[in-house]
C-alpha cells in the first residue's frame, strides 16, 4: 500500500482582491494584511493615497468660500477645509512631499517660485487659497506687514 499524501493547499487570504496564501492563525489573511491590521487596526489600510489635488479646479473645489477680512481685495476667501498645519495654513501631500496650500494654488496660477521665496496672504487668512489673495514676498515683508495691520504679537 503506496501511501500517498495530498499535501493541502492553504486558503487565500479573506481580503478581497488578494490572492496570497493565508497564514496560519492570522484570521484568514495573508501575511502583508495581517501585519495592516495589527499596526493600523484596518487590513486594508493604504498608506500613501493619492492626492486629489492635481489642478487649481481640486484645489478650490476642497475650500469653503468666506467673506474676506479686507474689502478692497478680489473675492472671496477660498479657506482650505482639510488639514491644517498647527499654526493654522493648509496642507496637502503630493508624491510624499508636504506642500502649503496657499504655495501650491500661487504656484498652479503663476509658476514655480525659488525655495527662498515664499507666499504671502494680502487677507491675512492663513488657510486662504485664493490666488487674487496671494502675493511672493520674503519673511522680512511678512514681518512688515504683520506690524503695518496690528497682527504682531510682543
Amino acid at each position: 500500500m503506496a501511501d500517498s499524501k495530498v499535501a493541502k493547499q492553504r486558503p487565500t487570504c479573506n481580503v478581497e482582491g488578494c490572492d496570497r496564501q493565508a497564514a496560519p492563525g492570522r484570521k484568514g489573511w495573508c501575511t502583508k494584511h495581517y501585519k495592516r491590521w495589527r499596526r493600523h487596526g484596518d487590513p486594508v489600510f493604504a498608506h500613501h493615497e493619492k492626492s486629489p489635488v492635481r489642478t487649481l479646479e481640486d484645489l478650490l473645489a476642497l475650500c469653503r468660500e468666506e467673506p474676506c477680512p479686507r474689502p478692497e481685495l478680489e473675492g472671496p476667501c477660498m479657506v482650505w477645509t482639510r488639514y491644517t498645519t498647527a499654526g493654522g495654513y493648509g496642507q496637502v501631500t503630493i508624491a510624499y512631499n508636504q506642500i502649503l496650500t496657499h504655495r501650491l494654488a500661487y504656484e498652479l496660477v503663476h509658476g514655480m517660485l525659488l525655495p527662498c521665496v515664499q507666499v504671502n496672504h494680502r487677507c491675512d487668512v492663513r488657510a486662504c487659497c485664493n490666488p487674487a489673495h496671494l502675493k511672493p514676498g520674503t519673511h522680512t515683508e511678512n514681518a512688515m506687514d504683520m506690524v503695518r495691520r496690528g497682527r504682531w504679537s510682543s
